[in-house]
């Protein structure tokens, strides 16, 4: 089976924003797991591994997240693979399952995310961790976050390719206009250029409309072989 074509067989993901209602990740994930394999038409027992994505333990407050998730989606004794790449987790996580597959070792892979970081840690601290995402010992030490540092190359950017805030206004406008089609999404808005612009600095040359949102989430897709007994 090793270099057999890869399918998405379902997906399923919980809004975007701040848990209000005292839930946590473990809750998030059963939900998301329920659903994308009711999408999927898949049963517990055809998945045999279980790749978790998860940024930062000091986000969840919890160490070794991808056993606990996947005793708590009811997937045990599927061995589980937890993967971190910064805000590229869940890129990650997908490329990791579709490794499994691609090996031959396993039919069907459950690939899950979940970030915790909205309602349960200052925003002060959240920035923190954020900023030890990048070289802890250079920038993160410092106190410099993500805000910051993305600022920086958005501003080399636009010296190097002669753009303007006006034009560089235009991608958070899209993304926001983006996100009215989005049930899910964190803050959907109907934006203007304008009202991008005139929208306070945060760390030049980005403003606060640029800035995305702290958000807690989970996402989850089953994925496998098309040769493999995933819709009978």
């Amino acid at each position: 089976m090793a270099g057999c074509d890869v399918v998405i067989c379902g997906t399923a993901v919980r809004p975007f924003g701040r848990s209000r209602d005292e839930s946590s990740p473990r809750d998030w994930v059963r939900g998301v797991v329920d659903d994308a394999l009711r999408d999927a038409g898949v049963e517990r027992g055809d998945i045999d591994a279980v790749v978790v994505a998860s940024e930062s333990d000091h986000l969840s407050l919890q160490l070794s997240p991808a056993a606990l998730m996947v005793d708590e989606a009811g997937l045990v004794p599927c061995p589980a693979l937890r993967v971190e790449c910064g805000v590229a987790s869940g890129a990650a996580a997908i490329r990791a399952g579709v490794m499994h597959l691609m090996s031959g070792m396993h039919r069907c892979v459950l690939v899950v995310g979940f970030e915790h970081a909205a309602s349960h840690l200052a925003s002060d601290d959240v920035r923190s961790l954020y900023g030890l995402s990048f070289d802890a010992d250079i920038e993160g030490i410092t106190g410099v976050g993500a805000t910051n540092l993305y600022a920086l190359s958005a501003g080399l950017f636009m010296a190097r390719y002669g753009l303007t805030e006006e034009q560089m206004a235009r991608v958070s406008v899209k993304n926001h206009g983006n996100a009215m089609s989005n049930p899910w999404a964190h803050l959907p808005s109907k934006l203007t250029v304008a009202d991008l612009l005139a929208s306070r600095t945060v760390s030049a040359p980005y403003k606060l409309l640029d800035c995305c949102p702290l958000s807690d989430g989970a996402r989850r897709g089953a994925c496998g072989h098309p040769r493999c007994r995933l819709r009978e």
